[in-house]
């Protein structure tokens, strides 16, 4: 597992740098690109099994320490921007009480609102739901300043609307 983020770079926070790939043609690159996202689903299956295997012997859903310990490198790795985890691929395998990491999936995938619906209404934790709609404001206000430094505009996004719309739905459905 060590290897693993050290070599995908999550472990300094950044991917490694490839010296001399203005040199590759786009077949070498998508082949690189296929290693890349194949080394970082290796590592999201080893982390999954790890949390998987460290849960003790009750169906109490309580991770041992260790368990813990490969559960909050399994988020951190979903939450990573650099990460080319096949969302889909490991959503199909992730066990129905894996809420957060189901959430954070979703999101990687692009379904904002599925994803905070389970922050918001699953987990009932608004502090969740809104530290994910600060990831996404912040994301989405680097790829802002990347597009002005290079002449190009993006299309206004909030970041929170999509909380507002899921907090609504839910409070009208409790009333229920």
């Amino acid at each position: 597992v060590t290897y693993l983020e050290s070599s995908i770079g999550i472990a300094t926070g950044r991917p490694p740098k490839t010296s001399g790939e203005s040199f590759h043609d786009s077949n070498s690159r998508d082949e690189s690109d296929d290693r890349k996202a194949d080394m970082h689903d290796e590592l999201s299956y080893l982390l999954l099994e790890g949390v998987i295997s460290e849960r003790g012997d009750g169906d109490d859903g309580v991770d041992s320490e260790l368990g813990a310990i490969y559960r909050s490198k399994l988020r951190r790795l979903l939450s990573w921007s650099n990460s080319m985890i096949r969302s889909e691929r490991l959503l199909a395998s992730l066990p129905s009480s894996f809420l957060r990491e189901h959430a954070l999936l979703l999101g990687r995938l692009g379904r904002h609102e599925d994803a905070l619906k389970i922050f918001y209404s699953d987990l009932d934790s608004l502090e969740l739901a809104l530290e994910y709609c600060d990831v996404r404001h912040e994301r989405y206000q680097a790829k802002m300043d990347l597009a002005k430094a290079t002449g190009r505009s993006l299309p206004q996004e909030c970041a929170y609307l999509p909380l507002v719309r899921v907090a609504l739905d839910s409070d009208s459905d409790s009333d229920r």
